[in-house]
């Protein structure tokens, strides 16, 4: 699978094209928002509904699963140990996928590339989430929760811990791969991250730490670390050592979200990314309860989140808000659920494993634009 890696031929950007690249993204992102040109795609090898045509989304979902029976049997020997399953290892290929994939459909450098996973319910057209994220100014927007997983680095270096949030914005403060959504760009900058790190898929988990030490012994400042007692915040070149020191050693993790946030760890000292604290591109639902109160319907049967009084355009049901077995009794119902007894009818629900049902509620505008009362039920997705 790192030949998927190699056949982008990514190089890491230097100062003068990081430079270049910001100062486009102005120009971009106002592009990005006058276009409905949103490519969603789902990094599965199961079936997937295509968008009600009423949302203005691309005429087909972009659907794949980047996996080799030779080349995961390869990779699952290299990182034995560091892996759950074959399915982890293969996740932790979805971004070069992604950029694999894009590059059949992409026309413009601007376009927005929406990558989701299968466990969602989409909520917004594309024109309205192509106009949201051209308002965070910035290649890539990132869904957030409000725990570091699965590996968090306390001790270390946490750059969104120290993030100066309200109470209610809090609850997604850390990175989730479950919804992110980016310019071509602000992708590509992902891959380029991986391709530094020889033991990829097994990405670093720790900061060292020597550079820690340094760190404080040159008095730059402590962030906010989350045991409390802060650490040094290091330098972009005390950082860059920390990337390739890490895969000398056995301090290293293969799980997409992981790798993500390794990424993300350093992508902070270059190309710009935020994380959507105010659920106004996607809320992850998990550890979320009591749904008639945190997530009450708005008039157009949309799903708003009570707390930040916004509208997600996509909704995760991350972790055990899928299944709903240990948050039912607290107002949390399980994922297939909540969408046959209240998600709108004009919204999309990709995964064709979840059974649509003419119960859903209809929002006024939804008139002839509902669809098929039932969906047949399929095998359970990947996800």
């Amino acid at each position: 699978m790192l030949a998927a890696l190699d056949a982008l031929q990514l190089a890491v950007p230097s100062p003068t094209v990081v430079a270049a690249a910001r100062a486009a993204l102005a120009k971009g992102n106002s592009e990005a928002a006058k276009s409905t040109h949103v490519h969603v795609f789902f990094h599965t090898n199961r079936p997937v509904r295509d968008a009600p045509p009423d949302l203005g989304f691309s005429a087909h979902a972009t659907t794949g699963w980047a996996y080799d029976a030779q080349s995961a049997r390869r990779d699952m020997a290299r990182v034995r140990g560091k892996t759950r399953s074959v399915r982890w290892l293969m996740q932790t290929y979805k971004y070069a996928w992604l950029l694999n994939a894009s590059s059949s459909v992409e026309s413009a450098a601007e376009e927005l590339l929406v990558l989701i996973d299968t466990d969602t319910v989409v909520q917004c057209g594309a024109r309205e989430l192509a106009s949201r994220f051209a308002a965070f100014g910035t290649p890539l927007v990132v869904g957030g929760e409000p725990s570091w997983w699965p590996q968090p680095d306390y001790r270390g270096f946490d750059p969104w811990a120290a993030q100066r949030l309200s109470r209610h914005a809090a609850h997604a403060r850390y990175p989730n791969s479950g919804a992110i959504f980016g310019t071509p760009a602000g992708f590509r900058r992902i891959v380029d991250i991986f391709r530094r790190w020889p033991r990829y898929p097994c990405c670093p988990k720790n900061l060292p730490a020597e550079t820690l030490a340094a760190g404080a012994a040159e008095g730059r400042p402590r962030g906010t670390a989350g045991d409390g007692r802060g650490a040094p915040q290091p330098s972009a070149s005390r950082l860059s050592d920390f990337l390739a020191q890490a895969n000398a050693s056995a301090s290293c993790l293969v799980e997409d979200q992981h790798c993500l946030q390794a990424a993300l760890r350093s992508l902070r000292l270059g190309v710009d990314y935020q994380i959507d604290t105010k659920a106004s591109l996607a809320l992850n639902l998990g550890g979320l309860t009591h749904y008639e109160r945190t997530l009450p319907r708005a008039p157009d049967g949309r799903h708003t989140f009570a707390p930040t009084n916004t509208t997600p355009c996509v909704l995760h049901f991350n972790g055990y808000s899928k299944g709903g077995q240990l948050d039912q009794s607290k107002g949390a119902p399980s994922m297939r659920d909540f969408i046959k007894l209240q998600v709108s009818l004009r919204a999309w629900v990709p995964s064709q494993s979840v059974e649509l049902s003419s119960s859903r509620v209809a929002g006024p505008e939804a008139g002839s634009q509902r669809r098929a009362s039932a969906a047949s039920v399929v095998a359970p997705g990947r996800e």
